[in-house]
């Protein structure tokens, strides 16, 4: 699966990441496996929203290898 990161996340992570991991298959286990990447990013990934081949999803949603995951963290402005 192919992860695109955004804003205040790209100072933690590459704006793409691919996951070749079988075993993540929902949005907690893809949370999960961003924090052992970069456990400093874990306070910003909790309060980020998720979209699965652009549209917005749960943290249950099953997700497939083949998904296209963004995390959108939360954000400010006028």
């Amino acid at each position: 699966m192919t992860i695109t990161l955004f804003a205040v996340l790209k100072e933690y992570f590459p704006p793409k990441i691919y996951i070749l991991d079988d075993s993540i298959r929902n949005i907690d286990e893809v949370k999960k496996h961003l924090i052992y990447l970069n456990p400093e990013a874990s306070k910003v990934l909790s309060s980020c929203r998720f979209a699965a081949n652009n549209q917005f999803i749960n943290q249950t949603f099953i997700i497939n290898n083949t998904d296209d995951v963004s995390v959108i963290p939360p954000s400010s402005g006028g």
